[in-house]
């Protein structure tokens, strides 16, 4: 489902993306070419200046969260997955080729290009540098 949020803005999805029926998806949202949204995933920029920008070719599989905190964004790079049930919050930049494991919680964060965050980590408020890092 697509809902405006309370300022009225409206996700922008590409006709070339596949968003399962029950995800939810408010605000204002861009969703690129070739993404994955599986079933009751949560996709909410719906505080005074948010933003969620979802780059091609991601996988935002089952159960997770992506809220961006007012006048904040939240980009998630090209080709990156985020798990099962994990929760992406705040002002967040995840870089392109990025793994985010089930259940792990990154909280207003940089992480960097071709970086894994293990299953059911917290990371909060810190910058991972690019290639091949893993926390």
């Amino acid at each position: 489902m697509h809902h405006p949020n309370p300022h009225g803005q409206f996700p922008k999805i590409s006709n070339k993306s596949w968003i399962f029926e029950t995800a939810l998806i408010i605000g204002n949202v861009t969703i690129e070419d070739n993404v994955f949204v599986g079933p009751n995933a949560v996709i909410r920029a719906d505080e005074p200046g948010s933003s969620i920008v979802i780059c091609s070719g991601c996988n935002v599989q089952d159960n997770v969260v992506v809220h961006s905190l007012s006048n904040s964004e939240v980009r998630i790079g090209s080709n990156t997955s985020l798990a099962h049930g994990c929760i992406v919050h705040g002002s967040c930049q995840i870089g392109k080729s990025c793994f985010i494991g089930f259940g792990a919680v990154v909280f207003d964060c940089n992480i960097g290009t071709d970086t894994v965050i293990l299953h059911r980590s917290i990371v909060r408020g810190v910058e991972i540098y690019s290639d091949k890092s893993s926390a």
